[in-house]
């Protein structure tokens, strides 16, 4: 049996503007749909115009931008998070006001963007993370992954999680930063296999 929190309150600590730095404010937190699910309303668009860039974020960051399309992200469909296309069809922003909880399961979130080069985790939270594998399976182009706002501390699988990712990338790079860990995985098979394979890049393991 799969539960899922969709929505609770945080007392969480946030510069947000209007705030004191260090004032206490609550924050909403809603949960992302499965990876699986996610990459199937990403792979609708990106069969006819190829999503380059994926944005999580703050919707006031994006109150002049165009979108061709709105969907809910969420998984009680309230539309706390929704996932909007840009006009063009080449970016993608997952948006809300309220903290993007990483759902239990991100299996494949991005499996198959063979056209991305780019993702920005401006409001994404993976501390309920269970399962990673394959999350960025064949993203070819993907040159730069900033992951420092990765907590990984309850991921249990990460097998293929890295997977031919960079594959085209010439000057590929991941910073994992210091909450990525890896105490809790179990499965780490194929984790970097075919990774960046045509770029010459340094692996830093050192908060694994």
């Amino acid at each position: 049996m799969r539960i899922y929190v969709a929505k609770m309150k945080m007392d969480y600590p946030k510069n947000i503007d209007g705030y004191k730095i260090g004032e206490r404010v609550t924050v909403d937190e809603s949960t992302l749909l499965t990876g699986s699910k996610v990459n199937t309303l990403l792979q609708e668009y990106n069969n006819t115009t190829k999503i380059d860039t994926i944005i999580f974020d703050y919707p006031y960051k994006y109150n002049d931008v165009e979108f061709s399309s709105t969907e809910n992200a969420d998984v009680d469909g309230t539309g706390n998070i929704t996932l909007n296309i840009s006009a063009d069809g080449k970016t993608a922003y997952i948006l809300s006001n309220d903290k993007i909880s990483c759902n239990q399961y991100c299996s494949k979130m991005f499996y198959g963007l063979k056209e991305l080069t780019a993702i920005e985790f401006n409001n994404f939270d993976t501390s309920n993370a269970v399962n990673m594998d394959e999350m960025f399976y064949y993203c070819f182009k993907l040159t730069e992954m900033d992951l420092r706002g990765f907590n990984t501390s309850n991921v249990t699988n990460m097998s293929g999680m890295f997977s031919s990712t960079g594959y085209n990338s010439v000057n590929f790079q991941i910073n994992f930063g210091s909450q990525f860990n890896t105490s809790t995985v179990s499965d780490m098979n194929s984790m970097f296999s075919w990774t960046a394979i045509n770029s010459s890049w340094t692996l830093n393991l050192k908060s694994f």
